[in-house]
């Protein structure tokens, strides 16, 4: 399968990101955002706007 493929076959799923990280002003704020899956693991990925470090909490949207 080439990139095209996977792209278009590919749909946004809403998620919940939530920042983690200690002394980040956003720590524990809840964002929601529509995010589209990577190929390769890890299949969610995000870095927090604000302090630019990884963000390990994402979760489906209710």
């Amino acid at each position: 399968m080439s990139a095209n493929d996977h792209d278009s076959e590919v749909t946004a799923t809403e998620m919940v990101i939530t920042c983690r990280t200690a002394g980040c002003p956003h720590d524990g704020v809840p964002f929601t955002a529509r995010m589209y899956p990577r190929p390769n693991p890890p299949v969610w990925a995000a870095v927090c706007a604000v302090c630019d470090q990884m963000v390990p909490d994402i979760v489906p949207a209710p």
